[in-house]
């Protein structure tokens, strides 16, 4: 969106816009109240320029207004225009006086220049219980090979070290447009693309959907010297069960099984996986079960989302709803198991040395990550040097302590 309004300016201080867009998330309900706080944050700013006579529009975008259009229309007069997910074209020329064309290159990045996101497919074919996606977003709509490896060479020709390649299902890429295909060949054949950018010395896969990771994915990853060694496989639940009330596509057997072949042939790797609490009719021997199976997989990375009860999916009409407070208090249980598990994890790295990838400076020491954490969400290694070291560069850490999520450590020679 903002490389398509090069044009505009962009302002630091939203009290200083002729124009407010928000670009919202519709996905679970924190996150849409999230929005709706933004929203109103804005139309106060509006209100108090126009009592000092200035105008300021306000616009609303994103994935909360492709799923309640109609309602926030209705119920939000404040705001003076509302677009979908992907209105680039329509939102441009409402600003402006002739059409700009949304062009994938015209992109301007968010995030610090070492590191950006490559989206490769949009949408997704799954019908989780729990998820809403589907609906807001559409079907899995895959972009090219081309197209792809013609904006990762764009990003690493601009200074970007690390790619981080995001779907809602990226290991179901291609099936739209190459064909189905469990062994994930397409996958392989774009990441054969991007590993040949010399200049991109690490990329990262994020969401691979458990029941489509082959063997022949996992050694290409163990293979690979640029590929990071963290496998992202949100499971969301063990108890079988619960994995048929979410219609996960998989079973128990089939997800121990897959964390076995990953520790088997990637030994190094880092396995990261987000969990569900509470949903409907989740038993407390369900419950028990998938603490047992934390404490029993060791997970290097872990996070668990409270179950939200979100109307459109086939979750909302389940009976058997969880108690809030018993949603946490599962919720509580289980991060508590893997605060220990990551504390352990970590202090097993001291005396070693850790390429890490410096992402910023904090006062008298900067921060990083291994090649084990994914921007703005896993650890960080907190550094400390005799001499400046430069934001975006890889360094040679050796780790001297360790805590719950974070390790820290001195420049090595």
């Amino acid at each position: 969106m903002l490389g398509n309004l090069r044009k505009c300016t962009i302002v630091e201080e939203i009290e200083d816009a002729d124009v407010i867009i928000i670009n919202t998330c519709g996905f679970i309900q924190s996150a849409k109240e999230e929005s709706l706080e933004t929203i109103f944050g804005a139309a106060q700013v509006k209100q108090d320029a126009a009592a000092l006579g200035r105008r300021i529009e306000l616009i609303v975008t994103g994935c909360m207004t492709e799923r309640y259009r109609t309602e926030l229309t209705q119920e939000l007069p404040e705001v003076d225009a509302i677009y979908g997910i992907g209105e680039y074209d329509a939102l441009s020329s409402h600003l402006s006086e002739s059409k700009l064309p949304w062009k994938s290159d015209s992109r301007l990045l968010l995030s610090p220049r070492h590191f950006a996101y490559l989206r490769i497919a949009d949408g997704c074919n799954q019908q989780c219980g729990f998820c809403a996606i589907p609906g807001i977003r559409g079907k899995l709509r895959s972009r090219t090979i081309e197209q792809c490896t013609d904006e990762a060479r764009r990003l690493a020709t601009h200074g970007v070290q690390e790619l981080n390649i995001i779907s809602q299902d990226t290991t179901s890429y291609g099936w739209d447009l190459y064909g189905r295909d469990r062994n994930n060949n397409h996958l392989l054949k774009l990441l054969d693309s991007l590993e040949a950018i010399e200049t991109l010395p690490w990329i990262r896969i994020i969401y691979n959907y458990p029941a489509y990771i082959s063997d022949a994915y996992l050694r290409h990853i163990a293979a690979s010297t640029r590929i990071c060694k963290y496998l992202d496989v949100p499971i969301q639940h063990i108890a079988d069960s619960v994995l048929r009330a979410m219609r996960r596509g998989v079973t128990q057997a089939q997800t121990r099984d897959l964390i076995e072949r990953i520790r088997t042939i990637i030994p190094e790797a880092a396995i990261r996986t987000t969990l569900i609490v509470g949903y409907p009719g989740e038993s407390e021997q369900d419950f028990l079960e998938l603490a047992d199976f934390v404490s029993q997989a060791q997970f290097e990375r872990l996070g668990v989302f409270m179950y939200s009860d979100e109307d459109g999916t086939y979750a909302y009409s389940l009976a058997g709803k969880i108690p809030q407070r018993e949603i946490q208090r599962r919720h509580d249980h289980i991060m508590h198991l893997q605060k220990e598990i990551a504390e352990r994890k970590n202090r097993a790295l001291i005396g070693t040395t850790q390429r890490v990838l410096v992402d910023s400076q904090e006062n008298d020491y900067w921060l990083g990550r291994t090649q084990f954490d994914m921007p703005e969400v896993d650890n960080s290694v907190i550094i400390h040097a005799d001499t400046e070291i430069e934001v975006g560069t890889f360094q040679n850490v050796r780790i001297e302590n360790a805590f719950e999520y974070d390790i820290e450590g001195s420049i090595s020679a």
